[in-house]
């Protein structure tokens, strides 16, 4: 295929900087560690191997040589809730079967590694979702769409490469003129491309009449039929109950339509959850909590929010007890603005960020070490 390996990537730098990528399976894939290893030696290595989803790092602040490896990547960037103790890192690479030289390259192992399983609920989602439709050939696209946040779920991103493999390719006839050479290679590589999703869409043409097909097996063969009143009714409450979740499933596509107009005009939506775990259930069933902002109601089940993915939570007032088990942000009502478009609650994008970074730079962090320091 033309869509090299998703892999993560965990980076410790410094005058002895390391290296380790794994993929989505957890399988690791190369570790090194070195004196003078410099970000563009790094970049060349991993173009060799696969296609960065994401950089992971296991500090807070994140290093300024992290940032610029993502940046040079153009990945997403993976950083904890506060920075990996000792302890931890040793706990997530127990289990790896490879040599550890130095604390440099356990440090960026137990990066990617963390990473992995902070994300390791969605990949398997999708891996099991294009498998049932016998499109696993395009699990990388898919999950790279849903890292980057290009689609709103794993159907949204399907829908979206099928459309792009079926537009036909612009005229080349100009810039084959210019350089032949150059541009007939191009067009072999396009073609290439196109040939593997054609494939792709017979695969996927193939499935859906082999289902359509177990479908007339069970339904629809019956020579004779026979319906009652009561089975009328029951086919009208049926219809009826259909209607409903079809008026619902429109209301959620118009709301989220909705969030991507606001995220587009530099507003985060905040989805407001009562904080119990019912509704967080409930509310995730509608709508995906992947890098969504909350604002909880109450905090009694707030730890429930860690196997969601949330981009932070807001609440009311900070509990010293519960603050260290969240592996998510947290900002207090009282020191952001908040307001409603559309009746969607919404803060600015500047002013969220600027909060979550002081919050991860400064008071969090800083709170956080002074209170674990009185429990001493």
């Amino acid at each position: 295929m033309h869509l090299k390996k998703s892999i993560i990537v965990g980076y410790d730098p410094g005058t002895t900087a390391a290296v380790a990528i794994i993929d989505t399976n957890k399988k690791i894939l190369f570790l090194t560690s070195k004196k003078g290893l410099k970000v563009n030696d790094i970049i060349k290595e991993i173009s060799k191997i696969g296609t960065t989803l994401i950089v992971a790092t296991d500090k807070i602040p994140i290093p300024k040589n992290v940032e610029k490896l993502n940046n040079s990547l153009g990945a997403k960037i993976f950083f904890p809730s506060e920075s990996l103790s000792t302890t931890e890192k040793w706990s997530l690479i127990k289990d790896c079967k490879i040599k550890i030289k130095n604390d440099h390259e356990r440090d960026a192992l137990a990066s990617a590694i963390k990473a992995y399983e902070k994300y390791s609920k969605l990949f398997k989602k999708i891996d099991r979702v294009l498998s049932s439709l016998y499109l696993s050939e395009l699990y990388d696209k898919v999950l790279k769409m849903l890292i980057k946040e290009e689609a709103e779920n794993i159907t949204d991103a399907v829908e979206k490469i099928m459309k792009k493999m079926k537009k036909p390719e612009k005229s080349k006839k100009k810039i084959i003129k210019e350089t032949p050479n150059k541009k007939v290679q191009e067009l072999k590589e396009i073609i290439k491309q196109k040939n593997d999703d054609i494939e792709i869409l017979k695969s996927y043409n193939e499935s859906l009449k082999e289902k359509l097909k177990k479908y007339e097996e069970k339904y629809g063969k019956r020579t004779e039929i026979k319906i009652d009143i009561n089975e009328i009714k029951q086919l009208k409450d049926q219809i009826n109950k259909l209607k409903e979740k079809i008026e619902e499933k429109n209301n959620i596509i118009s709301k989220l339509k909705l969030f991507r107009e606001l995220e587009n005009k530099n507003y985060i939506p905040i989805i407001e959850i009562s904080g119990t775990t019912e509704s967080i259930q409930e509310f995730s069933k509608k709508f995906s909590l992947i890098n969504r902002v909350v604002l909880l109601k109450n905090t009694n089940q707030i730890e429930t929010l860690n196997d969601y993915n949330i981009k932070a939570a807001i609440i009311e007032k900070i509990d010293e007890n519960i603050i260290g088990k969240l592996n998510f942000p947290i900002i207090l009502k009282d020191d952001i603005s908040l307001k409603k478009i559309n009746n969607i609650l919404v803060i600015e994008k500047k002013e969220f960020e600027n909060k979550i970074s002081k919050a991860r730079k400064i008071g969090f962090i800083k709170w956080l070490k002074n209170y674990k320091k009185r429990k001493v």
